[in-house]
Formats: structure tokens, sequence, C-alpha cells
């Protein structure tokens, strides 16, 4: 596959294909790299209108970056914005693998009891 530079004139191109980089050093396990890749993707996919791709980036930002890098409470208010951006698709469409996020944050802070609860609530859903 040839690499792209990310530098098409089309701002969502462009913006996808640093999503997509930032994808793949979370595969490989490249903080660095990652968070080059994610900068400035949530106001470029905010200016294109793209909620799926902004959702996206702060997934990546939260269950990635942030939750390796130990910034739980960033991490916590990355993986709130992903859900908001979501929502503006639909309600149901922020459920699933966001949700994981919440009780991965409470774990590793040790409230488990508050992951428990969290998974007992949606698993009504």
């Amino acid at each position: 596959m040839p690499r792209s530079t990310g530098a098409s004139s089309d701002q969502w191109v462009h913006a996808a294909v640093h999503l997509l980089r930032a994808g793949k050093a979370e595969n490989d396990g490249d903080i660095e790299t990652m968070g080059a890749e994610l900068g400035g993707r949530r106001a470029e996919f905010e200016l294109v209108g793209d909620a799926y791709g902004l959702a996206m980036s702060m997934f990546i930002e939260s269950a990635g970056r942030l939750m390796l890098a130990s910034d739980l409470e960033g991490a916590e208010k990355a993986l709130g914005s992903a859900r908001d951006a979501l929502e503006r698709l639909g309600p149901e469409t922020a459920a699933g693998m966001l949700d994981c996020g919440w009780p991965t944050c409470d774990c590793a802070v040790g409230d488990f009891e508050g992951a428990r609860e969290f998974a007992r609530t949606r698993s009504r859903g």
C-alpha cells in the first residue's frame, strides 16, 4: 500500500489519512506517533462536519494514547467527547465499543464496583 503524505487539498481526506495512521500506530504500540497523527484531527473533522471521524479520533485518543499514558481523567473526557459526537448520528450509535472504555478507566483506578455497575446498566439496554 503506497504511503500517502496526507497532503491532500481535501480536508476530510487529510484528516482521515492521519486518523488511519494513528490507528496503525496504536496497533504498533507507538504512543508518540499516535499523538502526532491525532494532533489537529478533532478540529479537522469538526470543520468538515464528520461526527463519526471526530468520534473515532477521540476514541483512539482515549482508549489508546491516554489510557496507555495513564491519563485516565483525560481518557474519560475524550470518551465523553467521542460519545457526544456519535450521538449526533443517533443515540444508539454511541453504544458498543465506546462503552468498553468507561469500565476500563474505572478498573484502572481501582473502582471495580463502578465498572460492574456500568456493565450491568449497559447490558440491560
